[in-house]
């Protein structure tokens, strides 16, 4: 098993690369960075017009806003908490399996959409699975 240590900083990093693939994907869909941005890999880069577009699906929006701007602020609300666990010792280890596990049912009623979309979006199943690595980090701390 894993130091805790080390988890909480894989934790952050993870955090840390689905906030910058959500500002990928949230600024490429407002049409203020190009597809091809030199600093994200091309492996997770948007791969066509039905990426964005289901932002504008039934799955691609939650209380009016793309599921990518929410994206923003989950993973900054996550890299503060993980900031204050790991440097802090704020005693948060609850409310992170309970953060991570919602975040990961909403990933799954996501994949659901893009299933039935039938849309391979690269940078929405990259985030799905950090919000997976997320998880099992934190649910390792219970183990």
């Amino acid at each position: 098993m894993m130091n805790w240590s080390i988890n909480l900083t894989l934790a952050l990093l993870l955090s840390v690369c689905g906030w910058l693939v959500s500002l990928y994907f949230l600024m490429v869909y407002r049409r203020r960075i190009s597809l091809k941005t030199w600093w994200m890999p091309s492996p997770i880069r948007i791969s066509g017009p039905a990426c964005t577009d289901i932002v504008d699906s039934r799955f691609g929006r939650t209380l009016r806003q793309p599921n990518a701007y929410w994206g923003l602020w989950y993973y900054g609300l996550l890299i503060i908490i993980l900031l204050g666990v790991r440097f802090f010792s704020f005693p948060l280890n609850n409310i992170l399996i309970v953060i991570t596990g919602i975040t990961l049912i909403f990933s799954l009623y996501l994949l659901y959409g893009l299933y039935s979309l039938k849309v391979a979006c690269r940078p929405c199943l990259t985030t799905h699975t950090i919000n997976l690595f997320l998880f099992i980090i934190m649910l390792m701390r219970f183990i």
